[in-house]
């Protein structure tokens, strides 16, 4: 009897027995019934063994950020197992291309000085040039004053408010400190201006205010190049454009896509240089910036349309720049922008200038053209791989069956007050932006003071620059709680606090997808959500974006999950259009049979 109760213990199994046939059951009769006993003590043993080795690997974790934290950076970066356990414990990551090194992550940002003054035991002397090559560099970071640290590290932690760096600006400031080519992998908001600002900087001022000793060398050895021995592309009729007395030199330069991201990174450049008045910086968008017999511009921030024309007009001349930053790299290869581009690569290709590419996404065609410009560089990237959205943000896909009922899920999310503002709303194309932008101005209004909806904006295309100013102004102030927008606020634009995305329209391409997600969740927020409508027929075009959504972590309808997928022709992938230049068009497949209708009512109590 006894047995009989241990076995049976919390079992309703009274109910089935007669108390005779308990009475008489024997132990080897309970066999069965004691390995179902086993079984789930067993799973119950591995959760508990799970959940303490769980813990004991975060006490670990802390013990050891501790201990590093504790060291100099000396000790820490002469300790390679200890760097790698650091940068497997943040997600930091760095891989090279045909080259080989190694590169220690800074902790903090006094990590820069103390590197800078010379006592990690490594050096830059020798290390791959931007062409590849070895030379022999100059120490630059014994040429610059421990005064100007001290000025760098005050500005960053006063003025800018960092009191660390983030994941991302611990590989990559370090990366570029060593002169090579760096493609900057990261989501939005990470902090990856800062991460190419910062060692731009301190390049100038290794410097002191002359050239840097790779772009002498290298102007002096572009004179020096005929024949076959010439880089790719090299044409001396075109090295003539730049090389006309009076052209205005251009020490460093950030070639970005629009200027409203032109703008927002000269603002912060002329913070991070206010201590630092010995060095020009410029958002260059028209030709009378910039006059004959100038001193060199050492920054110059611009788009490839302006930057080209000045070059072909001989304003300027990148015969002295020893920085290139490509910021938004994959939206400055897509096709609208790559005839531009394509004419400044050649310009730079004939010089041996260090590149550092930024973005949060990486192509496979962007990844391609870079290698042709770069025969070697260095991958930094965080997360668990390159083309990731920050795990903070949670993702929905929802089904619609109409663009009407678009509006009417839109009308009850923003109604039902179960959306946390300022919320961004994604339409593709301008004239799609602006209805949605009326539906939702009514919907506000129906629930706001006097029937008025103060708290709705719109940014498009077709905005002038003050009208696009003040959005960004309002947004930043809090007066705008709704902004309808199109693809022109996915990238870049640093707009701080966005808590919710929603893809009114779905995205063309995974790519476009993460920019837009990564909106939700900037680098000083705790979490966001992202919402996503899809119809019917999108959903053959999702391939890539469910199986990206999915491998983050989220859980996907199963009809999503089970749809036939099929593979578009040519490489990547493309929907409406060509993205990142690639070529060919989408097979699709016939529409079946929706399997959707039974969601219909469902969508609308959003």
């Amino acid at each position: 009897m006894e047995i009989a109760k241990q076995l049976t213990y919390g079992l309703n199994l009274r109910r089935c027995l007669k108390n005779e046939d308990l009475m008489s059951l024997k132990k080897e009769n309970l066999k069965p019934l004691k390995n179902i006993f086993n079984i789930q003590k067993g799973k119950d043993g591995r959760k508990e063994e799970e959940e303490e080795k769980e813990l004991n690997g975060r006490e670990r974790k802390e013990k050891d950020e501790r201990k590093v934290e504790l060291m100099s950076f000396s000790q820490f970066s002469s300790d390679p197992n200890l760097v790698a356990s650091y940068m497997k414990g943040n997600k930091i990551n760095v891989e090279f291309l045909n080259m080989s090194g190694s590169v220690v992550p800074i902790r903090f940002f006094k990590d820069i000085s103390e590197e800078a003054g010379g006592e990690d035991a490594s050096s830059v002397s020798g290390v791959p040039a931007a062409s590849g090559e070895t030379t022999n560099h100059v120490d630059r970071r014994s040429v610059c004053s421990r005064n100007d640290y001290q000025k760098l590290l005050s500005t960053i932690k006063e003025t800018f408010s960092f009191k660390s760096p983030t994941n991302i600006q611990k590989i990559c400031i370090p990366t570029i400190l060593r002169g090579w080519n760096t493609i900057c992998i990261s989501h939005t908001g990470s902090g990856k201006t800062c991460a190419f600002l910062i060692p731009l900087l301190m390049r100038l001022l290794g410097s002191r205010g002359g050239d840097d000793p790779t772009v002498a060398a290298s102007a002096a050895a572009t004179h020096t190049q005929t024949g076959p021995h010439s880089p790719p592309g090299s044409d001396n009729r075109e090295m003539d454009v730049e090389e006309k007395t009076g052209s205005t030199p251009i020490r460093s330069l950030i070639v970005v896509p629009t200027n409203e991201l032109a703008s927002q990174i000269h603002e912060q450049a002329l913070i991070l240089f206010e201590s630092f008045p010995q060095f020009s910086v410029l958002h260059l968008t028209k030709e009378d910036q910039v006059r004959e017999e100038e001193p060199p511009l050492d920054v110059c921030i611009c788009t490839p349309l302006i930057l080209i024309h000045l070059i072909e007009m001989k304003k300027v001349t990148l015969s002295r720049c020893m920085l290139v930053v490509f910021d938004e790299v994959d939206k400055l290869f897509e096709v609208n922008f790559l005839q531009h581009v394509k004419k400044l690569l050649l310009v730079i290709q004939k010089r041996k200038i260090q590149k550092v590419f930024t973005t949060a996404t990486l192509p496979g065609s962007t990844r391609s053209f870079i290698s042709t410009l770069c025969p070697t560089y260095a991958v930094v990237y965080f997360g668990q791989s390159i083309n990731s959205v920050n795990k903070n943000v949670k993702q929905q896909l929802l089904y619609v069956n109409n663009e009407e009922e678009k509006g009417l899920v839109l009308r009850n999310l923003v109604v039902g007050g179960g959306l946390h503002i300022p919320v961004l709303v994604f339409v593709n194309g301008v004239d799609k932006a602006k209805k949605v932008h009326a539906t939702l101005r009514r919907a506000v209004s129906n629930v706001s003071n006097g029937g008025k909806a103060p708290h709705v904006a719109l940014l498009t295309s077709d905005k002038t620059k003050e009208e696009r100013m003040q959005v960004f102004k309002n947004l930043r102030e809090g007066h705008v709680w709704y902004l309808v927008c199109t693809d022109v606020l996915s990238r870049g634009i640093d707009v701080h606090g966005i808590e919710t995305v929603i893809n009114y329209d779905m995205c063309c391409d995974k790519y476009s997808y993460i920019h837009r997600v990564g909106r939700a969740c900037r680098s000083d927020a705790e979490g966001g959500k992202a919402i996503t409508f899809f119809m019917q027929q999108d959903v053959r075009h999702m391939k890539d974006i469910v199986k990206f959504v999915k491998s983050s972590g989220t859980e996907v309808p199963a009809y999503l999950e089970n749809y036939p997928f099929k593979a578009a022709r040519g490489k990547g992938f493309h929907v409406r259009g060509k993205q990142g230049g690639v070529k060919g068009k989408h097979t699709g497949v016939k529409a079946k049979k929706s399997p959707f209708k039974a969601r219909k009512s469902s969508t609308k109590k959003a």
